[in-house]
């Protein structure tokens, strides 16, 4: 840390504030580690704005990472925040609708200030009782002999002062509307008697104040109470007040505004009558598509267009029919034609009537079938091959399992010691144990590897590939060759019919084997549980 620290200092003087930061970023993982974290695309841009700020400092005539430490010291003096970055995506073929309130800090490149001919909300300003921080609390006064309630002189006071703080505070609200757009404002509102309101606004056209009287501000109703004076001598009103009979009076070009507006009168017949010809248009346009001509052309070229759209037959459709990962026993399913009519029932027993009651039936069905066959490969998965002589160690070793939790004592029961010695005793048990105790010996091994999808499904080509996985029972090594070894028991009477069934899976097997080893696979052996033998591939 020290030597990274010390580093860190001799670069800072004679590195830009902002390069110095990014490899404080780069080498301490710090950016990364803020990616990772929680909102880590918020924190990222957050830091990526901090270092626009560091390049936005070193514009000025300051330099150095004194010098940008201590300007962030006074900002945080002076509570001046520059809030987090927007990442929302917004303003890239996207509309933002929000408030003017929640819209304070951003900019677009086009915005919409709607609804500026809404009402103020003085709602609070005609109660009975109104409180100010300042003044205290005005009320009414109710004269008992006169049946009256009148507002007292000092409440008329608190009402003047509220009314007046609420309107400043509606102008502020306005300056924020008024300056998010970097491109483009547009302002619409909804007015009333608009030739009675541009005779109010005519004795602003040859107003050299830029400042609005403050009898204009005060009766302030609506947000149009204020564009509307302050644009009222701009040469863009000339023709809304000549649509009124106004002429335009002469102006002293120094008081010329040159801001360039735009002002577009819309009434109610105009939207009406926009309405009705797309509600006509609309109509044509369904008439047409329920009484359509197939034997007439309105248009070759979109015809044209549209049915080689639809005519349009996705080449590599038969991709999606092509799985990511395949099991072993589904190769060995797709390459036995039959396998719908086979029965893989697991190892077979003489019927016996079990010594439980009924309430207890379906919990030992549980443990037959698939079930059954887990626990054998599972028993054989744990076993101590040095530690086995005869079955009373079987049966020691199977308890012990059961105490170190490895397997349940209901699957314990379902496992007989009697099978487990038969295979111990089996050449082929006899060739594990020693490779057990050479070390050489690899139990429930799994594995992953890939294989041209045209071997599945010869109609897959394209060069696509699948994964194939599995878990191999047992292999040991004989030298430097592999010997694979699998268990089998499957109520199969027959060592030719376990054969046909199994020998695309071993196959898999030992194509795997060779793959992660490097060695080659030389003898290959079925374990069947029902027969008590092996059977060598």
């Amino acid at each position: 840390f020290l030597e990274q620290l010390n580093a860190m200092r001799d670069m800072a003087v004679y590195t830009p504030v902002h390069q110095l930061i990014l490899n404080v970023l780069e080498e301490t993982g710090y950016g990364l580690y803020a990616k990772a974290m929680p909102g880590g695309a918020q924190r990222s841009a957050n830091l990526t704005m901090l270092v626009e700020k560091a390049m936005d400092y070193e514009k000025t005539s300051y330099r150095g990472l004194f010098n940008f430490v201590r300007y962030i010291e006074q900002l945080q003096k002076y509570e001046v925040d520059y809030g987090e970055v927007n990442i929302s995506g917004t303003g890239i073929a996207a509309v933002q609708i929000m408030t003017i309130h929640k819209s304070k800090g951003l900019e677009f490149p086009v915005v919409i200030a709607a609804g500026m001919g809404k009402q103020f909300n003085f709602r609070d300003m005609n109660e009975r009782l109104l409180i100010h921080p300042e003044l205290g609390v005005g009320v009414d006064a109710i004269l008992p002999e006169k049946r009256i309630v009148v507002s007292t002189l000092y409440k008329q006071i608190i009402r003047g002062e509220l009314l007046r703080e609420s309107l400043g505070e509606e102008l502020r609200v306005l300056y924020v509307a008024l300056t998010r757009a970097k491109e483009k404002l547009i302002i619409t509102g909804t007015t009333g008697n608009l030739e009675k309101q541009m005779m109010e606004l005519s004795r602003f056209r040859v107003r050299k104040s830029w400042l609005l009287p403050l009898g204009t501000r005060r009766k302030g109703k609506n947000y149009l109470s204020y564009i509307l004076p302050a644009l009222a001598g701009h040469p863009a009103m000339d023709s809304l007040f000549e649509a009124y009979g106004m002429l335009t009076p002469s102006r002293d070009e120094r008081y010329l505004p040159q801001v360039p507006f735009q002002i577009q009168r819309v009434e109610l017949t105009d939207l009406m009558e926009g309405e009705v010809a797309g509600a006509v248009d609309l109509e044509i346009q369904r008439q047409l598509l329920e009484n359509w001509d197939e034997t007439r052309i309105y248009d070759e070229q979109i015809r044209g267009e549209i049915a080689e759209r639809f005519e349009y037959v996705y080449p590599w459709s038969y991709q999606k029919e092509i799985p990511a990962k395949v099991s072993v026993s589904e190769l060995k399913k797709r390459s036995y034609h039959g396998e719908d009519e086979i029965e893989e029932a697991l190892f077979f027993e003489p019927d016996v009537v079990p010594l439980i009651p009924r309430f207890m039936e379906e919990m030992e069905e549980a443990f037959t079938g698939a079930a059954r066959g887990t626990d054998y490969h599972r028993v054989r998965e744990c076993l101590d091959y040095g530690k086995i002589q005869d079955e009373e160690m079987v049966r020691d070793q199977i308890a012990g399992m059961v105490l170190e939790k490895k397997m349940s004592r209901a699957e314990a029961e379902c496992v007989l010691p009697e099978d487990i010695m038969a295979f111990l005793k089996s050449p082929v048990g006899i060739r594990m144990a020693q490779a057990a105790a050479r070390k050489k010996l690899y139990r429930e091994q799994p594995f992953v590897f890939s294989m041209p999808a045209s071997e599945l499904n010869e109609s897959w080509m394209g060069g696509e590939t699948v994964l194939v996985q599995g878990i191999i029972d047992a292999y040991f090594l004989d030298g430097e060759d592999i010997v694979l070894v699998d268990y089998k028991t499957d109520r199969v009477f027959e060592g030719k019919r376990l054969v046909e069934l199994y020998h695309v899976q071993l196959e898999d097997y030992a194509r795997a084997l060779e793959r992660l080893t490097g060695r080659r696979v030389t003898e290959t052996y079925i374990y069947s549980f029902t027969l008590g033998e092996c059977i060598k591939l």
